[in-house]
């Protein structure tokens, strides 16, 4: 991160310090130019901002789903235990970390926020020292700061180390496709699929619930049905799913990776993008009309 970066991110972290409000406020006009209406929400996203406002930011089940930790008694709870990938172990001290008794492939990351992730392929060529450093950078970061997503704030900080999932494709080091489905009062009504994923970067093409190809993104824009895939046959588990841990929230994103013959949960989404999905199109004024606030 470059010193304007630093800057920027600084600023925006004393904005949330003062309210989360002027952050949102500041960085929705920078986005699309435009006023921030929350007196009168019209658009998907701020709709979004104004649940986090009034609703998300203190609601206890939200501040459990949002946890990478805790979203597993959820999930289990709401019968979809079968969905989650295998757990190797939490700590909550980077010293407690058992590496030498870690399979030769795993996940760990950080239970409070976006990113905060060490991938490992090849325990045989991993730093582990390196890594202790990079979670402890982590470890370090006021993640709901950044985008006044107060949600987070609340999540007591823990380590979670995951099996680690390869591609559909079977390609060694390919991130598999993310499946990321909008549900609106408990129905799935979008579906986002993520692919070519490079960290934080990816693909990004939005399928109607029926799986036709919607215009809500530049790539589906530029490309029309040539960047069509064919849809999975888990889907439906997906789907159903998805309803089944979606009924509590008004709006919620359950985002899944999708096999060839089972699903895994990856986690809850409250707040896509912040509140600044700039790529969603039209995608934001026919969301707006799914999404009933009060």
């Amino acid at each position: 991160m470059n010193l304007k970066d630093r800057a920027r991110r600084a600023f925006l972290c004393t904005l949330s310090s003062i309210s989360p409000k002027l952050n949102f406020k500041y960085r929705y006009r920078r986005m699309f130019g435009r006023k921030l209406n929350l007196k009168n929400p019209e658009t998907f996203n701020e709709k979004i901002i104004w649940l986090e406002l009034n609703k998300y930011h203190n609601d206890p089940t939200v501040i459990k789903c949002c946890d990478k930790y805790l979203v597993r008694d959820y999930v289990t709870e709401h019968g979809c235990g079968d969905t989650l990938v295998n757990r190797i172990g939490s700590w909550e001290k980077i010293s407690d970390i058992p590496w030498d008794k870690l399979p030769e492939r795993f996940v760990l990351k950080w239970n409070f926020g976006a990113g905060f992730n060490i991938i490992c392929r090849d325990k045989s060529k991993l730093d582990i020292k390196e890594a202790s450093k990079q979670l402890e950078k982590f470890g370090h970061k006021k993640y709901w700061l950044w985008y006044g997503e107060t949600h987070y704030k609340h999540v007591p900080r823990r380590i979670v180390c995951e099996e680690y999932i390869s591609s559909l494709s079977g390609l060694d080091g390919q991130p598999p496709d993310d499946y990321k489905l909008y549900c609106f009062n408990g129905k799935v009504e979008y579906i986002l699929l993520c692919t070519n994923r490079k960290g934080m970067h990816a693909d990004y093409v939005m399928y109607d619930k029926d799986w036709n190809l919607t215009d809500f993104s530049k790539l589906a824009c530029e490309k029309g049905q040539s960047i069509a895939v064919p849809r999975p046959k888990m889907l439906d588990k997906a789907i159903e799913c998805s309803e089944k841990l979606s009924k509590d929230f008004p709006f919620v994103r359950v985002d899944w990776y999708i096999m060839e013959d089972r699903i895994y949960f990856g986690e809850l989404t409250f707040t896509p993008c912040g509140g600044l999905d700039d790529d969603i199109r039209e995608g934001d004024r026919i969301m707006a009309e799914l999404l009933e606030i009060k």
